[in-house]
């Protein structure tokens, strides 16, 4: 179960008592106008400036800024909904929704320092722009380059898309172009940090708000990935004429590891079902009993599905290998070179990748010890 600290964490997502003046325009002075002010001063101070301001202006609801106590903050408001309140609707002439629906604006703060940059929540949708739909695969993404908030800030105040904006956002979220900056990559880098659950918890709402009914389909990565192990299990049953050392044997054991790599999050699922006492995860279907109020179980098995990663631990570990990687990539891994580092500026977690548990993928193991240290830290969540 949740870790007190952890719980602790999440308190900055839940509206909390009314302090303010209603008669003045800031009578508690922690920078929020009253009229829209719904939390205490206490965890005002939690709230970056930038996303005050954004508030006040009536970019953003109070409730939807979600911070924890290590100085990590989130505006669970996308991007392209933020430029809608402003109306700003196109970018080139294609609707923003199309391009930005699915980013969110994220901040670190550090003695007093505040850095930006963006993370990405996709649900199960198809976006069309000029006829295609983009067919986007649900998963996280968080970057760890840094956001010019800025341009963000100028856009909305003068309703109009500020002309380098595109093209920031494209340093931010392209791994081609993304370079990390060092006090991202540094919170990120922690075992404590707490961001990794935060973001975990508002990805799972996500996708459960997405749906009209409590009962939804699992996304199409993962009906993939049993397929893949249904061909696997023809192509061992079809083997006939085993010898020792022969051919037909190299292929059975070649066939049956790589069946162990893809059934992680199949056995995964079973397991979770099991310890909930209950049916949440019956193929094709995920059948949860409240949206307002999942069980710990039920995330988990959003989260396996959606993410690859079976527990928030593990998505925490996988996160954090990916902000350690940008410290010591040319070191522990020449041979891959850039192609490292690219992989590694952008935290991707996402069910349907070419091995679910193998290459540099350790964090898939709950032993490992990057997983293990998170559990150690934030309870077994």
């Amino acid at each position: 179960m949740p870790s007190a600290d952890l719980k602790a964490m999440l308190y900055g997502t839940k509206i909390l008592p009314i302090l303010s003046d209603p008669t003045s325009e800031d009578g508690d002075g922690d920078d929020i106008y009253d009229k829209v002010d719904i939390h205490s001063l206490l965890n005002d101070d939690e709230i970056p400036l930038e996303f005050k301001k954004y508030i006040n202006n009536e970019y953003v609801e109070m409730d939807l800024i979600y911070f924890t106590n290590d100085g990590f903050a989130m505006c669970n408001k996308s991007l392209a909904d933020l430029l809608n309140t402003a109306n700003i609707y196109e970018i080139d002439n294609l609707p923003v929704q199309n391009w930005y629906d699915d980013w969110y604006v994220y901040a670190v703060t550090n003695e007093g320092a505040t850095t930006f940059s963006l993370l990405k929540m996709r649900e199960v949708e198809n976006d069309y722009i000029d006829g295609i739909a983009d067919l986007d695969t649900a998963g996280v993404a968080i970057s760890f380059a840094k956001f010019n908030i800025d341009l963000l800030s100028d856009s909305l105040s003068n309703q109009v898309l500020n002309v380098n904006f595109d093209r920031c956002v494209d340093s931010v979220t392209q791994c081609d172009t993304a370079q990390h900056d060092s006090n991202l990559q540094l919170y990120f880098s922690k075992t404590s940090s707490c961001a990794p659950y935060l973001i975990a918890e508002a990805f799972i709402n996500k996708i459960v708000q997405s749906y009209d009914t409590n009962t939804f389909t699992v996304p199409s990565e993962l009906t993939g990935l049993l397929n893949e192990i249904e061909q696997i299990d023809f192509e061992i049953r079809s083997i006939v004429g085993v010898t020792p050392n022969g051919p037909e044997q190299t292929n059975k054991i070649n066939l049956e590891k790589e069946k162990e790599k893809l059934i992680r999050i199949p056995n995964a699922l079973e397991i979770i079902n099991e310890k909930s006492n209950t049916i949440i995860y019956d193929y094709p279907l995920i059948s949860i009993n409240n949206k307002q109020n999942l069980s710990l179980y039920e995330k988990q098995i959003i989260l396996s599905v959606y993410t690859a990663d079976i527990s928030f631990n593990m998505f925490a570990a996988e996160v954090q290998f990916h902000a350690e990687a940008l410290d010591d990539w040319k070191q522990n891994v020449p041979i891959k070179g850039e192609g490292w580092y690219k992989s590694a500026v952008i935290a991707d977690m996402a069910l349907g990748e070419d091995d679910e548990s193998g290459g540099f993928d350790q964090y898939y193991n709950p032993n490992n010890s990057l997983v293990k240290n998170q559990r150690s830290v934030h309870g077994d969540y």
